[in-house]
């Protein structure tokens, strides 16, 4: 008997948990991040856009081997192969920096209603008529995602949101058509940048860790294994399936909306003379140089960014310290839907109300938080993927060794620029 082969749609019927993970990458930390260094050093930069998808791809293989190859959640491998407290340790970390950028997330959704409502040159909304949408917003999130009944409806509405998002930053690309060949020209890194910059040099750093720090963060490990988990793919068997999930989640819907939203910023910010360091920013100038449509759209695709990351941070967060407490972690379960409701509603809704400072301001210093907590985690992960004992035939590789050991010596630079940055706030 011969074995049936798999084809194209059977592995798309069984691909989905790694969409969590996009969800909470393509969001407006890194948009912020793509607009600052397109406009302020056009293409010079679009091979750290390369390597953030590499990392990507990378941060959610490694976290689906380990989970398929043991069966186990991440937290659960983090106490049976390495220490127990080192669990506690970095889910703790992971659950305050998350409740830190959905403060930001917050504040980034009452920004990208005003501004939605200023494109076309109103004067646009009161503070507390955008206060008000933002909260019938943040209700929508919680019906969606929270209320949905299952990771697997959530997978599908993601995947369905991201899409639209993409849609967006494609049709605003289209508009400002980039020149082919400077993309081509910054796929090759090039010191001092290979454009005059906009922005002072002591910035570029910064910039390239911007894009390069989201796509590896601490939260990528401790929770990706939970969605795989609550979708019963946690066996050797899914492990092709594994590999398709990461590529069309992490390099496909993560790679063109950093190409697009990256592209844009260049081809049409950086020519007008003056860097753009926000996404409101980068909608406004759109509007008068693409003409309105194009600022709508773009403004459109950032609320939707925000809209999903802000329901991902609430997963990735909460996730893991509730099955390290021993609690339900089932969207069927009537207390972690209020646990995630809670867990999102106070930093986005309340603590967002109070605190003072911009959205972007804001979500630096949560990722600056983030970044500082990321390379133990990887160091833990990387352990556990490279341990024949643990991963068997499984292990890692030379190459994907390589990779992450370039993935987590860019990272400590990128958390040693933060905890300068933390220091100087």
């Amino acid at each position: 008997m011969t074995e049936k082969k798999v084809g194209i749609r059977d592995y798309l019927s069984k691909i989905g948990p790694a969409v969590i993970v996009s969800m909470t990458i393509i969001g407006p930390g890194t948009m912020s991040a793509l607009v600052t260094s397109g406009s302020g050093w056009y293409f010079s930069f679009f091979w750290a856009v390369i390597l953030s998808i590499v990392f990507a791809y990378v941060a959610t293989w490694i976290s689906t081997k380990l989970t398929c190859v043991t069966g186990l959640s991440p937290v659960e491998a983090l106490k049976k192969h390495t220490w127990g407290w080192l669990a506690w340790v970095l889910v703790i970390f992971n659950f305050v920096t998350q409740f830190c950028v959905m403060v930001a997330q917050g504040r980034g959704l009452r920004t990208a209603v005003t501004t939605l409502s200023q494109v076309g040159g109103s004067e646009g909304l009161s503070s507390g008529a955008s206060l008000i949408i933002t909260i019938i917003l943040f209700v929508v999130i919680v019906a969606a995602y929270f209320l949905g009944g299952s990771f697997s409806f959530v997978q599908k509405l993601t995947s369905v949101m991201l899409t639209a998002m993409l849609i967006c930053f494609a049709i605003t690309f289209f508009i400002a058509l980039p020149d082919i060949k400077d993309i081509f020209l910054g796929i090759i890194p090039s010191f001092p940048p290979r454009w005059e910059g906009l922005l002072p040099d002591s910035q570029q750093w910064t910039s390239i860790a911007g894009i390069i720090g989201g796509a590896a963060g601490l939260y990528i490990y401790v929770y990706h294994g939970f969605a795989i988990i609550s979708n019963n793919r946690n066996n050797k068997e899914w492990l092709k399936y594994g590999k398709m999930d990461a590529v069309v989640f992490t390099v496909v819907l993560f790679g063109l909306f950093s190409f697009f939203v990256f592209s844009v910023a260049a081809a049409v910010l950086y020519k007008t003379g003056e860097p753009i360091t926000g996404v409101a920013g980068a909608a406004a100038a759109l509007a008068p140089l693409c003409g309105p449509a194009a600022g709508y759209v773009f403004t459109i695709g950032w609320m939707g960014a925000v809209m999903t990351t802000s329901a991902g941070c609430a997963f990735f967060g909460l996730i893991p310290l509730l099955a390290l407490m021993g609690k339900s972690v089932d969207l069927k379960d009537r207390k972690c839907q209020i646990a995630l409701t809670v867990y999102l509603g106070v930093p986005a809704i309340i603590v967002a109300s109070f605190v003072s400072g911009g959205a972007l301001s804001l979500l630096t210093k949560a990722m600056s938080l983030n970044n500082l907590v990321t390379p133990p985690g990887i160091l833990a992960f990387w352990y556990m993927t490279s341990s024949k004992k643990i991963m068997g035939e499984y292990k890692n590789n030379f190459v994907t060794n390589i990779v992450i050991a370039i993935m987590f010596f860019v990272v400590c630079f990128s958390a040693y620029n933060s905890a300068v940055s933390i220091f100087t706030f």
